[in-house]
């Protein structure tokens, strides 16, 4: 119960801000919690047409929980993980649900309509973050979770790949969307 000795920031209306924790903690956290619901929403769809035959593992809330808690080492990220995770596991599942309609559930031509919305919600992103400079707004914007979602894929479900792609990325994003294409080419 690390958090319990925490000395809290009460001058910040920020949650995240006002328990102080680390932010390196934090992104760790943040990172696993995305890659386990990533990776187990894929996985399930690759593996099982129908949802109700997937296990439940692969399909619950617990099951992407379980999942990133068998990722976590440190103590005070533990806690982390267990005080935000239904905050950003909603994120993630929102940006999935898209995903998982765009390239399992529709026909070739709803997928290019769905296509050119995808475009156009990037475009409008791009367009916003120039104006804006938010840390928090870039990890979890729709462009960035789509990317990642690519990067998951990428990784062939391997964490330690995963964070290494991110790692290498997050250094300079422009080079994301190239290097994901350039992948696609293999």
């Amino acid at each position: 119960m690390i958090l319990k000795t925490v000395d809290f920031n009460h001058e910040t209306s920020d949650i995240d801000e006002a328990l102080n924790i680390p932010e390196d903690v934090k992104e760790a956290a943040i990172e696993k919690i995305i890659f386990s619901s990533v990776c187990n929403s894929l996985i399930g769809h690759e593996l099982y047409e129908d949802e109700n035959e997937r296990p439940a593992e692969l399909r619950t809330v617990t099951g992407d929980l379980q999942k990133t808690l068998s990722l976590v080492t440190d103590p005070l990220e533990y806690e982390f993980v267990l005080l935000k995770f239904l905050h950003y596991h909603q994120l993630v599942k929102h940006v999935m649900s898209l995903y998982v309609n765009l390239n399992y559930n529709m026909s070739e031509e709803s997928r290019k309509e769905a296509q050119q919305i995808k475009r156009m919600f990037m475009l409008k992103e791009l367009l916003k973050s120039e104006d804006d400079d938010k840390k928090s707004d870039a990890l979890f914007s729709f462009n960035q979770m789509y990317k990642k979602i690519d990067i998951v894929k990428k990784s062939k479900y391997n964490f330690t790949r995963y964070m290494e792609y991110v790692s290498t990325l997050q250094k300079d994003n422009d080079d994301l969307l190239k290097f994901l294409k350039d992948d696609d080419e293999d």
